[in-house]
């Protein structure tokens, strides 16, 4: 997709080249499904002595704030890590921010109709930097522009009527391949008590899988061991939060 280095790296290299980017699907054809969460399973420890316990969440409402839309008046820079301030977003994904999982897809469709209609007064700043200016650089310049090759597999990706668009009428049918997890917030206490623990078997049972081959024996043992240590109690609290708030 765009932003990939490897496929700039190669229309550097050859500039008569072309890449045509397609949905993936299952082996039986059909859509795979993908879940983006808004949860939020780490942890942040504030020592004892500090005297203002409380500043934690403020920056995680300030980090909030600056990854999702709208952006503070202040945000003036919206490159992030090539910004004049030089990879100060690093700092803010390092220490805490919660980001809606729909930010990216409302960001995308605003950009594509931006594009479409002509019409960019309803553009975020994501969405105008993140996606409208490589549509428009392209448009306007073709490989005359700098780092034309970004612009150009933007252009693929996200032109009206293609590869992207197309896959987003689907999705807000609910016929598509991505859909938000109902679940947002904190995790459950039987989660967060039992989570690491299941990231390490997944770990072990998954290098085993590749390695001996037997995938469905090593995929049914990690099953067996997520519901017996906490998996479906997890499940119980996140289906009753979901009953709860909607």
């Amino acid at each position: 997709m765009a932003g990939n280095t490897s496929i700039y790296n190669w229309l550097q290299t050859n500039p008569d080249g072309d890449c045509v980017f397609v949905p993936l699907t299952t082996e039986d054809g059909k859509a795979p499904q993908y879940t983006a969460e808004a949860s939020y399973p780490n942890v942040v420890l504030v020592n004892k002595k500090c005297n203002h316990p409380e500043a934690v969440m403020k920056l995680f409402n300030l980090g909030t704030a600056i990854f999702n839309d709208p952006k503070p008046s202040w945000i003036t820079d919206n490159t992030y890590n090539s910004g004049k301030q030089g990879g100060w977003a690093e700092f803010w994904n390092c220490v805490c921010h919660i980001e809606d999982p729909e930010n990216q897809l409302n960001n995308t469709m605003l950009a594509i109709d931006a594009f479409r209609t002509g019409d960019t007064s309803k553009l975020t700043a994501t969405a105008k930097d993140n996606y409208y200016k490589y549509l428009d650089d392209w448009k306007e310049k073709g490989k005359a522009g700098e780092n034309w090759w970004i612009s150009f597999t933007y252009w693929k990706c996200f032109q009206p009527g293609g590869p992207v668009d197309e896959d987003i009428k689907l999705t807000k049918e609910n016929t598509g391949d991505w859909k938000t997890d109902a679940y947002w917030g904190p995790e459950t206490a039987t989660y967060s008590a039992n989570a690491q623990n299941w990231a390490a078997e997944a770990t072990k049972d998954l290098t085993q899988a590749i390695l001996t081959g037997k995938v469905d024996g090593y995929f049914q043992s990690y099953v067996n061991f997520v519901k017996t240590n906490g998996g479906d109690a997890a499940c119980k609290e996140a289906e009753e939060w979901i009953a709860k708030n909607g």
